[in-house]
């Protein structure tokens, strides 16, 4: 399955040596990604966290409950980007996305290239049957990436998300099915 490649990028599991690379990207990305990944930002606060945040989130990927993938820009080896598979439920079989990029590679389609090949791949290699991603209504980028991979809209949960900054948010649910 992993690693993926498209032109200059790699889409592969983190490791805890990836933990410092980690850190960078969220810290260099801090203010932007606080409000929706209060989490995210909070328990990375500085190496040392990170270091013991991603060991026990590797501890759930081996259950299979919980992964983060990178993205890295293979000329730099910089991870630009994370794609987090959470609230795995093997029931249904169905999974919650969240995704952030480095504010210095948004926009260039790299994300929802990323979210494709990866739902295509755990489409053809797993059981799992559907992905959602849940996002802010406001938050145009997110949903264009969502709609560019694929993602449909489902529907509106009102007030099922408490950002960084304590607000009760909206979400726009979408979802994508295997084919």
């Amino acid at each position: 399955m992993l690693p993926l490649h498209f032109d200059n990028f790699s889409i592969r599991p983190i490791t805890i040596n990836d933990a410092a690379a980690y850190f960078s990207l969220v810290d260099s990305n801090r203010e932007r990604i606080s409000f929706y990944f209060p989490f995210t930002s909070k328990i990375n606060s500085d190496i040392e966290s990170t270091t013991a945040h991603l060991a026990e989130r590797m501890a759930h990927a081996e259950k299979n409950l919980f992964t983060i993938l990178v993205i890295t820009d293979n000329p730099s080896g910089k991870i630009v980007g994370a794609i987090i598979f959470k609230d795995i439920d093997w029931s249904i079989p169905k999974c919650e996305l969240g995704f952030f990029m480095d504010k210095n590679y948004e926009g260039k389609g790299i994300m929802a290239r990323s979210l494709s090949l990866v739902t295509d791949v755990c489409f053809n290699e797993t059981e799992l049957v559907k992905f959602f991603l849940r996002i802010d209504p406001e938050n145009i980028s997110s949903r264009r990436v969502a709609e560019k991979a694929g993602f449909l809209v489902e529907g509106i949960i009102r007030k099922d998300f408490k950002t960084g900054d304590g607000t009760l948010k909206d979400l726009v649910y979408y979802g994508l099915l295997q084919p």
